[in-house]
């Protein structure tokens, strides 16, 4: 058997070793069991990471229920993360940026990166789809990679006119 190895948060991993222990199972096959098929990571982009910290954020109440509610792995493309960071500290302040990056670090959020022929289909986008910028291409480009079909995002109007090659269109999600 593949030997896999799940960062997950520590508040995370106490669970999953009470709950094993009270199912008399190991951690992993606790693990490998609520890893149905039908899962998939939840691909996440700026606004909805920004909104969570921004409790003025018209979508903050809508992004903290799909966080809480969700069991999927938040997966950010690491293109998501510079810009997050500076809304974060123009708007809100140094210490919004500075508990952003502790989550990163605490592994809170997956981040996925950018491999090479994520850029060519980047660049293809970009020039397809002239009003999205590169963060949104590569959110798009990540998607098709890893075949996910739901973006957590708030901007309806960029990802709704993206025609992916994998899926007629995204599930938009909250």
């Amino acid at each position: 058997m593949k030997r896999t190895t799940i960062f997950v948060p520590e508040s995370l991993e106490r669970e999953l070793q009470l709950y094993a222990a009270r199912e008399k199972k190991s951690t992993a096959s606790v693990v490998r069991c609520s890893r149905g098929k039908d899962r998939m990571p939840l691909l996440v982009d700026t606004g909805v990471l920004f909104a969570l910290a921004d409790r003025s954020d018209a979508w903050h109440r809508k992004a903290r229920t799909l966080v809480a509610s969700t069991r999927d792995t938040l997966l950010v493309p690491v293109t998501v993360l510079p810009e997050v960071a500076y809304l974060l500290h123009e708007r809100i302040g140094p210490a919004a940026e500075r508990a952003f990056i502790h989550s990163v670090a605490e592994r809170e959020l997956a981040v996925e990166d950018v491999q090479g022929r994520d850029w060519r289909r980047i660049e293809e986008l970009m020039g397809e789809y002239q009003q999205i910028g590169m963060v949104d291409a590569s959110v798009v480009a990540l998607a098709e990679r890893l075949k996910l079909t739901a973006i957590a995002t708030t901007d309806r109007r960029h990802f709704a006119a993206v025609r992916a090659k994998h899926v007629e269109r995204f599930t938009l999600v909250p």
